[in-house]
């Protein structure tokens, strides 16, 4: 599945993607975002008064989100002194976060996190928010050493259990349950059927009986999205079901293979979002594989790594792990 992940990831970065995204589009009671944006400006704020000079570098980068946080903790604004860079597997990702933030400059790299095109102790700064962990053991030895000495790194993981992994499971499971109703191919048959003449309806399949398996699809799914309200899942095929019927139709106010072409792309669409939501979950650390992660990053010769839950509020619900080291 990981061949796949930069071309799903892509996709998703070019057309539907943005400083949210998928992984908190229903945690608004919790406030992620700003959640998130706290603890980032506390990170760059205590580093840039330390040094304004150096090299950053945001794995993973997504949209690039954390490193506009970079530019925002700069002094005034400004970063004269430290040198910005960003990476992802998605070329859209790099494009959305390799843009000028206020006249700053950013430089970004298309390349796999596990094997990056960077020499030995080139940053003295990298950071990754929900990102690195999806390339493994591989990704965090790499981070490891492109550490320079005494440079620092500063991470927020997925947390297994969760709510931006429960999110996650709930999107999958309502994905499967989806694909395992056919009605994109249901939609399919019936529109070929339908193009067809009369003669050649009587002697292939009927359009009624697609018709009426069509119908108990789209029942059996609006019984599921009753059963599990919220999610971003839940409003993507909540509009399917109320788009599928009215393309059957009005077919004929379509050009010819245009409503074929749609039922294609929302297939495709759904397998990449049914696939992220799958790399996510897998991505999602429990404690054991932090444990490991720890003596992983000790292994590979850092030191003070820190490893924390991120919580808006001291008894509240974590919603991911902070990880912190330091190169000698």
């Amino acid at each position: 599945m990981r061949d796949t992940l930069p071309q799903d990831w892509s996709s998703y970065w070019a057309h539907a993607g943005g400083p949210v995204g998928e992984v908190q589009m229903a945690l608004t009671a919790q406030r992620p975002a700003a959640i998130l944006a706290a603890f980032w400006q506390s990170v760059f704020q205590t580093e840039f008064a330390q040094s304004s000079t150096g090299r950053l570098l945001d794995m993973a980068c997504g949209a690039g989100v954390v490193i506009a946080h970079a530019v925002e903790g700069g002094q005034g604004g400004k970063l004269p002194g430290v040198e910005l860079h960003c990476m992802d597997y998605s070329h859209a990702a790099v494009k959305l976060a390799a843009r000028q933030i206020d006249g700053v400059k950013i430089c970004g790299t298309a390349a796999d996190a596990r094997n990056l095109p960077y020499a030995d102790q080139a940053f003295d700064l990298i950071v990754s928010q929900f990102g690195l962990e999806y390339a493994g053991a591989e990704g965090f030895r790499e981070a490891a050493r492109l550490l320079a000495p005494e440079g620092e790194l500063h991470l927020v993981l997925h947390l297994s259990g969760g709510p931006i992994h429960k999110e996650c499971l709930a999107n999958l499971n309502l994905l499967q349950q989806f694909e395992r109703s056919r009605l994109l191919e249901l939609c399919r048959r019936a529109l070929v059927i339908a193009e067809q003449d009369d003669s050649a309806r009587e002697t292939g399949s009927t359009l009624a009986g697609v018709m009426r398996s069509l119908h108990l699809a789209l029942c059996e799914l609006r019984n599921q999205l009753l059963a599990r309200p919220g999610g971003v899942a839940h409003a993507h095929i909540g509009r399917l079901l109320h788009d599928v019927p009215l393309l059957i139709e009005r077919r004929l106010a379509y050009a010819p293979g245009a409503a074929l072409s749609w039922v294609d792309a929302q297939t495709q669409e759904l397998t990449g979002f049914s696939r992220r939501m799958q790399a996510m979950c897998a991505a999602a650390m429990d404690a054991e594989a932090i444990h490991q992660t720890k003596a992983l990053l000790r292994g590979a010769g850092l030191r003070q790594v820190c490893v924390a839950q991120l919580r808006a509020a001291p008894a509240a619900n974590p919603i991911a792990w902070t990880l912190s080291a330091r190169a000698p």
